[in-house]
């Protein structure tokens, strides 16, 4: 993955990480789709967490789940 432009993009820059139909409820869960309209990010360098640009929501791992398929948040 990378983040480019305030997106997070995975397989060679052709998807990004996106919040569905701009979603940014607490617990909402995460897609892959095109990265035209996708959701906007930032990174905080001294907490080390991912944001939804303008909104105080953060990356979350389902339950705290590490697990392989376990759905971000």
């Amino acid at each position: 993955w990378s983040f480019t432009g305030g997106q997070i993009k995975i397989f060679n820059n052709s998807m990004c990480l996106n919040a569905p139909n701009g979603a940014t409820s607490s617990g909402t869960k995460l897609q892959i789709s095109s990265c035209g309209n996708a959701s906007k990010w930032n990174y905080d360098i001294w907490t080390t967490r991912i944001l939804l640009a303008n909104q105080n929501q953060c990356l979350d791992l389902t339950g705290g789940n590490m697990n392989s398929g376990n759905q971000v948040r």
